[in-house]
Formats: structure tokens, sequence, C-alpha cells
């Protein structure tokens, strides 16, 4: 079954260091892979970009709260006490890619995303050392791509994160329209017309497990399907068998009713 492509949005700050590999033990990293893996850049070079970022909407919310709320009797504009807190002002999407996704499609999509939503496109990281073992053994390789944004307004430091700014239904939806056009891959569900939710498993132990049910779940029903079809073919063997003895004894009632004829008239 082939993977569907796609981009969920997570809540959680973006572990920088995580991505880049410069500080992680995480148990389902397999280090011997991390060759493997692409960066655009290193985490301190985020880090630094954020805080460029940060500044400059900064001083771009003073001067959108001075315009629109006008000053206060300290002298300072109205409303600076909702300026989005440093830690809040940067967000990832996370990439469920194959093992042909190359950076150059990352990069695409990120621009795309960036070009949507209004973000400013930080750092992608292409990871290809995670993953866990089967209940064959096997090992099921995850790959995937954390792509990390900042989400603040440029113009007026104003949090573009939230569903009544960038983050609507509509604009998450054609998201992963653009993400299995950029990706080469199948979209996935399109939960949000049907208005299901469904999260994102941050915890790749838990991703794990429910991929690993769904891999059993997909193994009883082909499991059930060779059985349907097996029976099938016992049935349609056994239908043959009965029309052949069927036609063996048509024959030979035809000739005991011949013999018995030849008697009577004898």
């Amino acid at each position: 079954m082939a993977k569907k492509g796609t981009a969920h949005y997570s809540k959680k700050t973006p572990q920088l260091e995580h991505n880049d590999r410069t500080k992680d033990e995480a148990k389902t990293i397999h280090k011997e892979l991390s060759h493997l893996n692409e960066y655009t850049c290193t985490s301190q070079e985020v880090q630094t970009k954020i805080d460029e970022l940060y500044s400059k909407a900064q001083n771009n919310f003073y001067e959108y709260c001075k315009n629109k709320n006008g000053l206060a009797k300290s002298g300072k504009p109205k409303g600076l006490h909702n300026f989005t807190k440093k830690e809040k002002c940067y967000h990832e999407f996370i990439y469920e890619i194959n093992e042909n996704t190359t950076m150059e499609q990352c990069k695409e999509l990120s621009e795309k995303i960036a070009e949507l939503t209004g973000f400013t496109p930080l750092q992608i990281s292409i990871h290809r050392d995670e993953g866990h073992n089967n209940k064959n053994g096997d090992f099921i390789t995850h790959y995937h791509a954390h792509a990390t944004f900042f989400t603040l307004e440029r113009e007026t430091g104003l949090q573009l994160a939230r569903m009544e700014a960038s983050l609507t239904k509509e604009n998450l939806s054609k998201i992963q329209d653009l993400t299995a056009q950029t990706l080469q891959m199948e979209r996935g569900e399109r939960r949000f017309e049907r208005g299901e939710k469904k999260n994102y498993i941050q915890d790749y132990k838990e991703y794990a497990r429910v991929k690993e049910q769904e891999r059993e779940i997909l193994d009883i029903a082909l499991e059930t399907q060779e059985t349907a079809l097996k029976l099938k073919n016992d049935l349609d063997l056994r239908e043959i068998d009965l029309k052949l003895k069927e036609n063996d004894l048509n024959a030979k009632e035809t000739h005991l009713n011949e013999e018995r004829q030849k008697i009577e008239s004898g």
C-alpha cells in the first residue's frame, strides 16, 4: 500500500537540536543511518534567524499597536502585552515523505506553504534514520521531514499561525493538495471536508504502534481475502466435479434405457 504524502501542522515548539541531530539521543534514531539525513542549515543558524526576525516583528508590532490603539497613560501603545512570546513565534510542518523524496521537493513545498500562509521558511530537515521493527523483525523506516517556519507577520508582528488567520480549514486542505502535487505522492484523506479531526502523532513510539496496528489490520484483510478466494475456488472445483458426475450418470441412464428397449423389443 503506497504511503500518502501529507503535511501535519504541529502545535508543539520545534525541537531544533533534534531536527539537525546536534544533541539528540532519542531511542528511535539509528545513528548508523544518520548520514542519510539532509539539512538546509544548523539549529544555531535557525536560532540566529529567529532572534533577528523576532526583534523586527516586535518593533513592527509596537508601531501597529500605536496606530491602531493609540497610547496609554504610560506613553506606550495599548495592547503591547498581546505580542507573541518568542517560543511561540516559530512552528513546523512535518512532511510525510517516501524514500524518493528530494530536498528540492521539500524546499518547493515550503515555499508554496509560505506563499499561502505568509510564514517565513527557516529550515528543512529530512530524516531517514528513524523507524521501528515490525512483528516480523523487519526494520520499517519512517521517512519524514521537519519544515520550520517563522509565523509572525513581518509588517505587523501579528501571529499568523491561528485558525482565524492562516490556518483555516480551507488553507490546511489546500496544503494537503500542494503536498501531494509537489512530492508526487498520493493525497491523504479529505478529513476536514467531512468534519473529522486527526491529530498528528508526535511521539514516534505511538506512531510506530499505530502503524503496526494498521499493518496487522491490512494483513488480516488480505488473509481474509485470500481465504475467501480459496473457498470460491474450492466451490468452483466442487461444482465442476458435480457437473461431471451428473453428466456421467446421465450417460449411464441413457445407456440403460437403450439396453432396456432392446430387451423389450427382442
